[in-house]
């Protein structure tokens, strides 16, 4: 796919002006921080997580969640510390949403950081690969 040029993101700016897109935006983004605020979350952790999204609705690329990035900077720790730790899922878990959980919502807790804690683990070694080869091919130049 080829690189849009200036007429083109004017053209699609006018498109999204005439449809009345931004009009559609804010309205969704006021809806989201009177919920999160009538359910007691960070309104402005909410506004910060949907202006993310729009911007890479925009823009490109991919969207992380701040809970999904703590929890990448977690798994990242643990295999900082030990590539070979015997119960990295037990390390992950909130102990506090464990308990209020039933048993079947316990099971798919623990499911789904198992399948979260693969993903990373696999995206840490990647991203220490692509180091470790800038690491050793800056080297190469200097010398």
């Amino acid at each position: 796919m080829e690189p849009l040029n200036l007429k083109d993101y004017a053209k699609k700016a006018k498109e999204r002006l005439k449809n009345g897109y931004w009009t559609q935006v804010n309205e969704k983004r006021k809806h989201l921080i009177e919920s999160a605020s009538n359910l007691g979350k960070d309104t402005n952790r909410v506004n910060d997580e949907f202006k993310s999204k729009l911007n890479i609705e925009l823009h490109g690329g991919t969207y992380i969640s701040l809970e999904n990035e703590k929890l990448y900077k977690k798994v990242c720790e643990i295999l900082e510390k030990d590539c070979d730790t015997v119960s990295p899922i037990s390390q992950l878990l909130d102990k506090e949403l464990m308990i209020s959980l039933d048993d079947r919502a316990r099971q798919m807790y623990i499911l789904h950081l198992s399948d979260k804690y693969k993903e990373y683990k696999a995206k840490y070694f990647q991203e220490k690969a692509l180091t470790e080869n800038r690491t050793q091919m800056d080297t190469q130049k200097a010398l």
